[in-house]
């Protein structure tokens, strides 16, 4: 299955349009925090310069003041309460500051580069912060001149006769004092905190369009990876159904033995494996492997391990099945990794002679469970054999011996079942295995098995299983 088939196409083509959309909403957040930050604090800010302008014409007209120190007092009145928005004012009369409050610059530095009302006011850097500064035509006298192409009202008569019968001209309105100007400078900051809560918000918007995008072209990088991923699942499946069908029925009954057998993988596939199986001398023989790890490696090792137990010879004298042993040792140690190893037993019980042959290569002991005749049971544990498998290429095997009689019970699992540990990282341990196994040795072997899972995982609880759990309970009939 490859990226580039039609079942996959619907999905690049979402990643392509979210990724569109979002980088199409990170210009579109951008440019609004722009036109926020830039265009509509300037607005404000001229529109807050035309309202002071207003309060300083007015001032001046309702204190009459007529001179420099009367004026000085209206302005310093009106920048005493709006300290936080006006940094200083100053009148200026054709380039000469008249009069001035505040913190302006240093004196004498009347420089107006836009002294024509509309064009766009001039920003400074100052200690106490950037500033906006306007310069407006201010009237002291009469109303502020019209804007352009206003219409005019009706212009009083040129002349009118007196009482006296005389013509006197009528008077004009009083003229401004030269060519006065109002130059203004307000904190930008003043106009930026009324539009904190948007901007604010159009941070958040860029900030989630760009992780929005981030994450489109993260699913568009590993999107490779993830379909090689699902394959991967695929084929895990397939591969732990293929192991489950190397393994034989979990409940039966085979050459005088009864059984039950189970294998939880803590993966997908695992490294554990069990088998009951006839041998050529019509025996029954009994398997339980633990190979070194989990996952598929482990996986592959076991169906090699497995697939040579079947078909080797074994003989029935104890020195067949010792060379048999080191040549199933000497395969391992140099078909596979120093790191990989197995642990295994293996036991075949004679019916007639009522002996159960066996070899334990480095595994744990499987409890063999015999009644005494006060209606008590004995455990022992079967522990002859040598080291685990894979490591030491000259190793040497003993078979052990142990007569059974009908009704005893053997016991072979893996650490995953006395090593399984809860929330607290406390193992289950084999002392408790031994005390399920005795409180329910009289039940079948099937009720047995299932007992000890149940109570291995009421031990463990929510917490993973770590390991690869076997178990098999057998029963001599």
């Amino acid at each position: 299955m490859r990226i580039g088939k039609p079942r996959h196409l619907w999905l690049k083509g979402f990643l392509a349009a979210g990724l569109f959309l979002s980088l199409l909403l990170v210009l579109q957040s951008t440019y609004t925090y722009y036109q926020v930050s830039r265009q509509l604090v300037t607005d404000q800010l001229a529109r807050e310069a035309d309202r002071q302008i207003l309060a300083v014409e007015r001032g001046l007209r309702q204190s009459g003041a007529s001179n420099a120190e009367q004026q000085q007092m209206v302005l310093e009145d009106i920048l005493q309460d709006n300290a936080a928005k006006i940094a200083w004012m100053r009148i200026i009369d054709t380039g000469k500051i008249i009069v001035e409050a505040g913190q302006p610059p240093a004196a004498g530095d009347a420089r107006s580069v836009r002294t024509e009302r509309g064009r766009t006011p001039e920003l400074r850097d100052t200690p106490n912060g950037r500033v906006m500064v306007s310069i407006l035509p201010l009237r002291l006298t009469g109303s502020r001149p019209r804007p352009d192409g206003a219409r005019a009202g009706p212009r009083p008569p040129a002349a009118s006769q007196s009482p006296e019968g005389r013509r006197s001209e009528a008077r004009p309105p009083a003229a401004p004092q030269g060519l006065r100007r109002l130059e203004i400078a307000l904190y930008l900051e003043s106009a930026s905190s009324v539009f904190s809560p948007l901007r604010r918000n159009l941070i958040v918007s860029i900030l989630a369009a760009l992780g929005l995008a981030g994450a489109m072209i993260l699913i568009w990088v590993q999107l490779p990876r993830y379909v090689r991923g699902k394959q991967m699942e695929e084929q895990l499946e397939l591969a732990r159904k293929v192991q489950a069908d190397l393994l034989p029925p979990s409940n039966s009954a085979l050459g005088g033995i009864d059984f039950a057998a189970a294998c939880v993988p803590a993966w997908q596939v695992g490294g554990d494996f069990y088998d009951v199986f006839t041998t050529n001398q019509d025996r029954v023989a009994i398997v339980l492997g633990d190979v070194a790890g989990k996952g598929l490696s482990a996986a592959l090792l076991m169906g090699m391990l497995h697939g040579a137990l079947r078909s080797m010879r074994w003989m029935e004298t104890p020195a067949d099945q010792e060379i048999s042993w080191r040549q199933l040792n000497y395969l391992l140690s140099t078909r596979t990794a120093p790191e990989r190893f197995a642990s295994l037993f293996w036991g075949t019980y004679d019916r007639e002679a009522g002996i159960i042959r066996y070899v334990n290569a480095g595994h744990l002991p499987p409890l063999l469970m015999r009644h005494n005749g006060n209606g008590t049971c004995k455990i022992s544990r079967l522990e002859e054999g040598g080291p685990i498998l894979g490591v030491i290429p000259t190793a040497i095997y003993h078979q052990g011996e142990v007569a059974v009689q009908p009704g005893d019970l053997l016991i072979l699992y893996s650490d995953g079942i006395v090593e399984a540990a809860n929330a607290s990282e406390e193992e289950f341990g084999e002392e408790r295995l031994c005390g399920i196994i005795q409180e329910n040795c009289a039940r079948p072997s099937a009720e047995i098995l299932d007992e000890i899972l149940k109570q291995v995982r009421a031990f463990i609880r929510e917490a993973p299983p770590q390991d690869d759990m076997t178990l098999v309970v057998a029963r001599i009939n």
